[in-house]
């Protein structure tokens, strides 16, 4: 709650120092708040505002839990479920040795929401899909091969080491996009709003935790 430093209060022979009360004046009309508020927002760090996690949340979890069934096209035009085709068990059981469908569709949701975009590695026996692997999208960048001018996927694994996929190895869904490649992050679009939020719960929090009694003092040149 100090406005400004004792220092900043008195000036060299003890009057009211200029500066400082040109600092109260901005502090008074808004003018001295920081533009920059949500510069240090990040996507995983965006689901502390309470709003964005429920979000998030709901939206993931109620899209994974829908059915998802691999269909095929009888004679006659009637459709069933294929079930002996080998992406049908990777769509609706295991993604993965590891994953279940519904973790895996639900960590894309809650990626494709936060980040704009959501990967995953597609794993093949000859030709066949036999597994996808999530990909965090913070480790993925989304380049183009300057000779064939192709999309390339550059992964950063966890030992530092770069893997290079190419489009055929990815599975890339894009959300909202100016460029058709890669989609925009939502949270980066409103980071300011977030990170007003961030910042607004961690003054109360110190506030309260003060007994909500303000740590600073207001003074004037003379008796008011």
């Amino acid at each position: 709650m100090g406005f400004f430093s004792r220092k900043e209060r008195r000036g060299e022979h003890g009057g009211t120092d200029a500066a400082a009360n040109q600092k109260l004046a901005d502090f008074i009309r808004g003018t001295d708040l920081d533009d920059s508020v949500g510069a240090g927002v990040s996507e995983e760090g965006s689901l502390a505002v309470s709003a964005v996690y429920a979000c998030v949340k709901v939206i993931a979890e109620s899209i994974a839990s829908l059915p998802l069934h691999l269909m095929k096209e009888d004679i006659g035009g009637s459709k069933s479920r294929a079930r002996g085709h080998p992406l049908y068990g990777v769509l609706h059981d295991l993604a993965n040795e590891e994953t279940t469908s519904l973790n895996f569709r639900e960590a894309m949701i809650a990626s494709l929401l936060l980040w704009g975009n959501a990967f995953a590695r597609i794993e093949r026996k000859g030709q066949q899909v036999c597994a996808l692997w999530f990909l965090s999208p913070k480790r993925v960048e989304v380049t183009r091969d300057r000779q064939t001018k192709r999309l390339v996927y550059k992964y950063a694994n966890e030992d530092g080491t770069i893997t290079e996929l190419s489009r055929r190895d990815v599975f890339h869904v894009i959300g909202f996009s100016l460029d058709g490649v890669k989609g925009i992050s939502p949270v980066r679009q409103a980071r300011q709003t977030i990170g007003l939020t961030l910042a607004t719960e961690e003054y109360g929090a110190k506030f309260f935790s003060n007994g909500a009694r303000p740590g600073g003092v207001l003074e004037t040149a003379g008796v008011v």
